[in-house]
Parts: C-alpha cells; sequence; structure tokens
C-alpha cells in the first residue's frame, strides 16, 4: 500500500474554527483513496513546541519532528502544502536522507500574488511535481526553466464537509452573500460595495469587508444553509483559479455567480453556473435569479451536481499521487491534466 504523508496547516492551532480547509479536504481524500496516510500540521507544532507559544522559535524544533516523523512513517510520498517554515534546504536534506521517497507541492494561493509566485518558482527545484490552483499563461510562466514538473489542481470538495443541498429549498432567507477580505479602496471591495448600493431590494450579506467581520466555524455553516445564491469573485480574475470559497458553495448547492474572466465556464459548463461579463450584466442576472426561483434551484442543482461528480475530494487526491509519480490515470479527470 502507497504510503503518504501530508504536511500543511491543519488549523489545530484554530480549535475547530477551520475544518474546511483545502488541506483537509486532501487528507480527507487521500483516505479515501485508500493510500496509507498521516498528517504533520507544521504550523501548529512550530506553535505547540515553541517557547511562550511563539512559533517563530518553534521552527527548529518543529522540523526536528518532522525528520523523525519522516523516519518513522516512511513515506513513498511526501506532499507539502505551500508552508513557508520550510526552507528548501531542509526539504533536500529530507530527500537526501531518504532517496526512493518522492515529493509533492502544491499551493492553493494565486499566482499573480508575486510572494506566491517567487515561492512557487524556489519550490520547483526541491520536488518532482509542482500544483497549482491558477492555470494558463501563469502556470506556463512558473514551469519556465528548469525545475518540477507544473500542473493544474483544482478545489477539492468532500461529502463529509460541504454536507447542504439548498437547491432543493425554497425557504432560505439570504439572497445573495459575499465571503472575502478587503482593505478599503481595494478594487474588489469597492467593486461590492457598489454593488450593495444598487441592489437595496434584496437580502445581500458581506461579510469580511466594509466593516463586517469574517464569519468561520460552525457560524459560517449556519450562514451558508440560508443562502440562496452567492458571489464567487476573486481579487483578481485569473485562468481555472478560485479561491476555495467556490467549493464551499457550489457543492453546498448554493448558486453561484462567476465572472467569465475566470474561464471557469469550460471546466463547469454553462447551465453549472451564472456568468457574467461585467458588472451591469451582474446586476441584471442577480435580479432575474431573485425574481426566479425556479431557476435559481434548476442551476443550483446542475452546479452542485456537476461540482461533486468532478472534484470530489477521492479523485482530486488520487491524481495528484499519479501525477507526481508519473503513473497511469485511473480515471478521466475532467481538468487539464498534462503539466508544463
Amino acid at each position: 500500500m502507497l504510503r503518504v504523508l501530508h504536511v500543511g496547516d491543519l488549523g489545530q492551532k484554530q480549535f475547530g474554527a477551520l475544518y474546511n480547509t483545502f488541506e483537509r479536504k486532501l487528507v480527507h481524500g487521500l483516505i479515501r483513496a485508500d493510500f496509507c496516510v498521516w498528517e504533520f500540521s507544521d504550523k501548529d507544532l512550530a506553535k505547540f513546541l515553541a517557547p511562550l507559544g511563539i512559533s517563530r522559535l518553534g521552527v527548529r524544533r518543529m522540523m526536528t519532528a518532522l525528520t523523525r516523523t519522516v523516519d518513522n512513517f516512511r513515506p513513498d510520498l511526501l506532499v507539502l502544502s505551500n508552508t513557508r517554515k520550510l526552507p528548501n534546504e531542509f526539504i533536500a536534506g529530507l530527500r537526501s536522507r531518504h532517496p526512493s521517497m518522492a515529493v509533492a507541492c502544491y499551493t492553493c494561493d494565486p499566482l499573480f500574488e508575486p510572494e506566491n509566485l517567487a515561492h512557487q518558482q524556489a519550490r520547483r527545484q526541491v520536488c518532482d511535481a509542482l500544483f497549482t490552483t491558477t492555470g494558463g499563461r501563469q502556470q506556463q510562466e512558473l514551469a519556465a526553466g528548469p525545475g518540477a514538473r507544473v500542473h493544474y489542481l483544482p478545489n477539492p470538495t468532500d461529502p463529509a464537509i460541504e454536507q447542504l443541498d439548498n437547491s432543493r429549498r425554497d425557504d432560505l432567507p439570504v439572497d445573495l452573500l459575499f465571503c472575502g477580505t478587503g482593505e478599503e479602496g481595494h478594487p474588489r471591495t469597492e467593486r461590492i460595495r457598489r454593488l450593495r448600493d444598487s441592489l437595496p431590494q434584496i437580502e445581500f450579506r458581506i461579510h469580511g469587508m466594509l466593516g463586517t467581520p469574517r464569519i468561520r466555524g460552525l457560524e459560517y455553516d449556519r450562514l451558508l444553509a440560508q443562502t440562496r445564491s452567492a458571489l464567487n469573485i476573486n481579487k483578481q480574475e485569473a485562468p481555472l483559479y478560485s479561491s476555495d470559497r467556490l467549493a464551499q458553495l457550489m457543492a453546498n448547492g448554493i448558486l453561484c455567480f462567476i465572472d467569465r474572466a475566470s474561464e471557469l465556464d469550460g471546466l463547469l459548463g454553462e447551465d453549472a453556473a451564472i456568468w457574467f461579463n461585467g458588472d451591469e450584466e451582474l446586476r441584471e442576472r442577480i435580479l432575474d435569479v431573485c425574481r426566479d426561483d425556479t431557476m435559481r434551484r434548476k442551476v443550483a442543482a446542475s452546479g452542485r451536481e456537476r461540482y461533486r461528480s468532478l472534484f470530489a475530494s477521492e479523485a482530486v487526491s488520487r491524481y495528484l499521487v499519479e501525477a507526481t509519480l508519473q503513473l497511469p490515470w485511473s480515471r478521466d479527470y475532467g481538468w487539464p491534466v498534462d503539466p508544463w
């Protein structure tokens, strides 16, 4: 049986407030795919092993603990999330210590963030395969020059986390939802402000910007359970990119409004979401949905079925393993699989 060690932030220090993360779903998927899996939460251990709980003082102890874990578990594949606490030299040392161990790295942060792009370019030097949730030109630029193969990785959904089906309900009090952070003056913040001000006739909930608090944990789930439709607007649209918000919405049967600039319509299909070009069309489509709940439920049901069938955590996790180890594909995946 293939042994996989996943290293990433599993949010233990959040005490259950973040149980729906990309990392958590990927671990669920690896287990569902019948791999022998062990998980190591680097950020949590750096904090818990540190004097006075100051995480930067615990990094060396955390790396010692990870070395011991690799020695004990002897993984065939080491999977690293977007951790910044492990320097390349340390990863290279683990590889020298265990030469038969393959290494995969992945990031769910966008490549249009310069710091993340630079970090992934460096990571290519110490892994066999690198996975990004951004596709297209930016992914191709990352893959330029020597280093690991670069693959696309979609945001997974897991049935233990996305448990709702709002497409079956007509008793939902929230017409439109947007959750996302943003500073005053940022283009996305101002875009949401203008949209809110132009739609006084609907129940539009916003969390994380414009003076509203972020919402997490059970409180977030309870809000989703009241929601008919939601905006999936990123800080910047990039080919095939979305935050993990998309999985949390679509897989719960919440109708999504998605900018065509994301190019996700090619993966999900026209009937899986409401696609728009520009703010005026978005506003018109929102009002159409609010007037026609039958249409809302039909599109939300189609989107939920499509997202769950395409991006199930088991399929996404198995694909990551097969791509890294260059194994034959066990199924036809519904996203670009060829590496750069």
